[in-house]
């Protein structure tokens, strides 16, 4: 079983993925590396919302989101609970 949820951990990894259903929002910190310039998902259920994301790698390293986020808003960043304290 833990081999099966190691592909979505990865996944979630890669996109940033930080869901705050409870609060409505859908954080995104994509970190895709150069040999995977696409990462498209479809379905994704979160709670009551269904979420498809397309996010893309350019050349130059920068990320393109293209999101159906079904009323969840987009967040572009870490969320505050994974930000680090600037001492």
């Amino acid at each position: 079983a833990w081999s099966a949820g190691s592909v979505l951990h990865m996944v979630r990894i890669l996109l940033g993925l930080e869901p705050d259903v409870p609060d409505g929002r859908l954080y995104l910190d994509p970190a895709l590396p150069a040999w995977c310039t696409r990462l498209e998902i479809r379905r994704l259920k979160l709670g009551r919302h269904e979420v498809r994301l397309t996010v893309e790698r350019r050349s130059n390293g920068q990320h393109e989101i293209d999101a159906d986020t079904d009323g969840l808003e987009l967040v572009r960043g870490v969320p505050p609970w994974l930000e680090l304290a600037a001492d």
